[in-house]
């Protein structure tokens, strides 16, 4: 049940919002601290996916 508060939590979505914003606007960047960012906001973004479509299979 935890999992599927991510989703209306505010800090998780700014959180996911920030890390979408520094996937697009580093897109094009390389270096070893900007792939650790890069892996970082897959991760946080894949983590709220699972828990947006595990909420919507709890309302649905």
């Amino acid at each position: 049940m935890e999992l599927l508060e991510l989703t209306y939590s505010p800090l998780y979505l700014v959180m996911a919002v920030m890390c979408s914003l520094y996937l697009i606007l580093f897109r094009k960047e390389k270096g070893c601290m900007v792939l650790a960012g890069k892996i970082y906001s897959i991760f946080i973004l894949a983590v709220y996916l699972i828990a947006f479509s595990l909420f919507l299979r709890s309302v649905l």
